[in-house]
């Protein structure tokens, strides 16, 4: 039977008179992903060949309301965003991006200078790590990688990576293939110590960086064993 240019006989056609699954609804028609303020849910066109679902909401808590599922044939792209922000597409070659429309890669993150992906230990946010990508001038690049290790704070930046192919733990703006940085410490940068066999309490250590208030290198070599270094 006909109602409505739907059609009933165990399955359901909209806008077809054979429908291929329980359920088909065949479109010519474009809908506006403007918010209604109401809550609906439309099936229709974003443009031609390029059929769209918009859940829109009555809550006017946000300008931007309606989200939308909307397959781009001519891209071979399907697209997951909100009214005038694709947030995550997925590529015919199985790629998706999440902040970009042309992921080169499996997963492909788009973001601005000081964005990038953050890690949460739970809901409150106490304890989290980042890494974070900067551009000079779009000449340079680099991405830091931030940890907060206590309860509350603000990441701190370990180490930076980038900036004249350099490498920075504790400086954002490593001078050297590897710069080790840190104004406040007494003992030295780097520190490495191996206990050696058969020495009684005997250790070779190796320190070197800036001492606080220094301008200056250290360089300390020490073993306190009884035997000889």
């Amino acid at each position: 039977p006909f109602l409505h240019n739907a059609y009933f006989a165990s399955k359901v056609g909209i806008g077809t008179e054979t429908p291929d699954g329980e359920l088909e609804i065949v479109t010519s028609t474009v809908v506006s992903g403007v918010s209604d303020t109401v809550n609906n849910v439309l099936i229709g066109l974003q443009a031609a060949d390029r059929p769209t679902i918009i859940l829109d909401t009555a809550d006017t808590t946000y300008t931007n309301r309606t989200w939308n599922i909307t397959n781009v044939g001519s891209a071979g792209k399907l697209f997951i965003g909100r009214n005038g922000l694709d947030v995550m597409v997925m590529d015919n070659d199985g790629n998706v991006g999440i902040g970009v429309t042309a992921p080169q890669q499996k997963l492909t993150l788009g973001s601005v200078s000081a964005g990038g992906i953050q890690f949460s230990y739970d809901s409150t946010d106490n304890y989290r790590h980042q890494i974070l990508n900067y551009w000079n001038s779009n000449t340079d690049s680099r991405m830091d990688f931030n940890i907060a290790r206590s309860s509350g704070q603000t990441p701190e930046t370990i180490m930076s990576v980038g900036y004249g192919e350099n490498v920075g733990i504790g400086t954002t703006s490593p001078g050297a293939k590897l710069d080790v940085y840190d104004s406040s410490t007494t003992v030295g940068n780097i520190v490495v110590a191996q206990f050696i066999k058969n020495y009684v309490g005997g250790s070779s250590i190796f320190r070197t960086g800036l001492s606080s208030g220094s301008t200056t290198a250290d360089i300390e070599m020490n073993s306190g064993g009884a035997g000889p270094f």
